[in-house]
């Protein structure tokens, strides 16, 4: 799985859940790839650093509905 918004949002969900993503940029660089792998392992993917649909499925069912709203409602391109 690629393109920039989608590993914009994994760095996003990663981050937020406390793995060392310094820069949410939109770049599957080697330490986007070492976090991934990280959790990839941590919940029993295939931990090859690589955004495919299970791992960013993975990374949304973290996320709990804020004020009732659906998980999926998060916006990634709030002001910075």
């Amino acid at each position: 799985m690629k393109g920039v918004k989608s590993i914009r949002e994994a760095q996003f969900l990663l981050k937020k859940q406390g793995y060392n993503i310094s820069v949410v940029d939109g770049i599957c660089g080697q330490n986007t790839k070492e976090e991934l792998e990280k959790f990839q392992r941590s919940e029993g993917l295939e931990p090859n650093g690589l955004l495919t649909i299970g791992t960013l499925n993975a990374l949304k069912s973290f996320i709990e509905p804020a004020n009732g709203k659906d998980s999926r409602a998060l916006e990634m391109n709030a002001p910075r």
